[in-house]
């Protein structure tokens, strides 16, 4: 699997808003921004969605109606019960369509000052909160409904955007989270062991994508991409739905 790598994040060409409000917001005002999918395996195009949608705001963009969450999950070849392609970010079609906005999705995985890097696109007014990967495993550590099923040598990550982390607590929004049958489960955990769960990312270790505004004169590229099954990956312990997976490597 490849990801582009970029030598730093590129300065907006667009004035971002007055106030950073992507610190002057709390965590909850945030995800009430967001829109939840409820599908387990519909976690990447929403959590992609949710960072258009913070990176417009914080860079005080008007929000185009034509690249709306079904167009997102379209655009990224997401298929139900199939999930999304690794190499979403490198569909031309999502590259050209948020290029219309000004903006352009980008990845970067790998240690090397990633933990720096996540601090920096959290407080950020030049860009959206990060999406990052986890094992889907992580989700039992905030949610004690869910109950994973997968098979021998079959793995699976989960989409999570970022919102804010300190020393002891990380908060977050997961698109496929029902908080309305959730009872006392919030979407947060000690930063310790999210960062942990980060680490050990199946498929792109210290995985992080974010939403910034497009350098003058790029263009956009495209990239291959593979589908494979997420069928029957997990199911709840009551009769809420929440959590889902990206993509998995059978050996």
């Amino acid at each position: 699997m490849r990801v582009r790598k970029r030598q730093g994040t590129n300065h907006s060409p667009l004035a971002p808003v007055a106030a950073n409000s992507k610190v002057s917001l709390g965590a909850d005002e945030w995800r009430a921004k967001f829109q939840r999918a409820y599908t387990r395996d519909h976690c990447f195009p929403s959590a992609v969605y949710a960072a258009i949608q913070s990176a417009r705001i914080t860079l005080g963009l008007r929000q185009d109606s034509k690249l709306d969450g079904p167009s997102v999950s379209r655009l990224m070849q997401y298929r139900p019960g199939f999930g999304t392609p690794t190499e979403f970010g490198h569909r031309a079609g999502l590259r050209r369509r948020l290029a219309m906005e000004g903006l352009t999705y980008v990845e970067r995985q790998g240690e090397a000052g990633a933990f720096e890097h996540l601090k920096f696109l959290l407080s950020s007014s030049l860009t959206s909160f990060p999406v990052i990967a986890v094992p889907l495993e992580a989700l039992k550590d905030y949610d004690g409904r869910v109950q994973i099923r997968l098979k021998p040598n079959q793995y699976f990550d989960h989409a999570l955007v970022l919102l804010g982390m300190d020393e002891r607590d990380a908060q977050f929004f997961d698109p496929t989270f029902n908080p309305v049958s959730a009872g006392l489960v919030r979407e947060t955990m000690s930063t310790p062991r999210l960062l942990e769960w980060w680490r050990r990312d199946p498929e792109q270790p210290y995985y992080r994508g974010w939403v910034e505004a497009l350098p003058p004169r790029s263009t956009p590229t495209g990239g291959g991409a593979s589908r494979l099954s997420t069928k029957d990956l997990y199911t709840f312990a009551s009769t809420s739905e929440a959590g889902g997976g990206r993509r998995h490597r059978k050996q």
